[in-house]
């Protein structure tokens, strides 16, 4: 009998361990997504730059000016959170936003509250860890993709129209960063 327990936790430990190794393939796949996009990305316009940080790959597409914002700093944006799936982003794959003019285009329809411009600290526990670490860096009126694997968004818990597991990238246009 006590053959029998062990045997079964045996089992069940090699499968998580199965499992755990094929979750980690699939963040591997995903981080290659995102480099092979930011490479397609920079070939198209070389005056892009790509930063990384804590897991997090940020593209510049419109630089920024002034301080870059450090940890414990505050920083004002708006965003737009997508799926990421390796390719460009579009309303499809579009899953939140405040900015008003991305959701017009996506048929969302905002309240009020959801056009604000969020203004934070960072970090902020209340953000995936991947966002909050993405923001790390950004400047005043510069736009950025922040791109990351499940692995730092929401992984296995499945949160509203996010697949589990999913790989996101977030475009986010800063209005403001101070440094305390």
């Amino acid at each position: 009998m006590k053959c029998r327990y062990i045997f079964i936790i045996l089992s069940i430990l090699a499968l998580f361990s199965c499992k755990k190794a094929q979750l980690d393939l699939t963040y591997a796949a995903q981080e290659q997504k995102i480099d092979n996009y930011v490479k397609a990305q920079i070939e198209k316009d070389p005056s892009y730059t790509v930063s990384y940080y804590e897991g997090t790959t940020r593209l510049c597409t419109v630089a920024g000016e002034g301080e870059e914002l450090k940890p414990g700093g505050t920083v004002s944006f708006f965003y737009s959170a997508y799926a990421f799936t390796g390719s460009t982003p579009s309303t499809t794959n579009l899953i939140a936003t405040n900015d008003t003019l991305v959701a017009k285009q996506a048929g969302f329809i905002l309240d009020e509250d959801q056009k604000k411009i969020i203004t934070t600290d960072i970090p902020n526990k209340d953000f995936i860890k991947g966002l909050s670490s993405g923001l790390v860096g950004v400047q005043a009126n510069g736009e950025y993709e922040i791109m990351f694997s499940g692995r730092l968004g929401y992984g296995n818990m499945k949160y509203g129209t996010v697949p589990v597991n999913s790989a996101m990238m977030y475009k986010v246009k800063i209005g403001g960063v101070s440094n305390k």
